[in-house]
């Protein structure tokens, strides 16, 4: 994990992670949550935010994710593999 790398509220990352610099990984609100599967990469400056409340929208990916520099990516799933 990058030293300008923020992780923040319920997020749990899995094995062989890699968080590049700027990168915020957040979940905002009761409930709120952010799951990463293992083998992963979050390149540069991407915002990845999970909210919670009366109507969670956690961000889930699942193993072997790879998300571009400065994507922004609020309350999805992404599934597995990418090649």
């Amino acid at each position: 994990m990058a030293p300008t790398a923020v992780l923040s509220g319920n997020v749990v990352v899995g094995a062989g992670a890699r968080v590049l610099y700027g990168a915020v990984l957040t979940a905002v609100g009761p409930g709120a949550r952010v799951e990463i599967g293992a083998d992963y990469v979050v390149m540069e400056h991407a915002v990845l935010r999970g909210t919670g409340g009366r109507r969670p929208f956690p961000l889930i990916l699942g193993r072997r994710v790879l998300v571009g520099p400065h994507a922004y990516l609020t309350g999805c799933r992404v599934g597995h593999n990418w090649g």
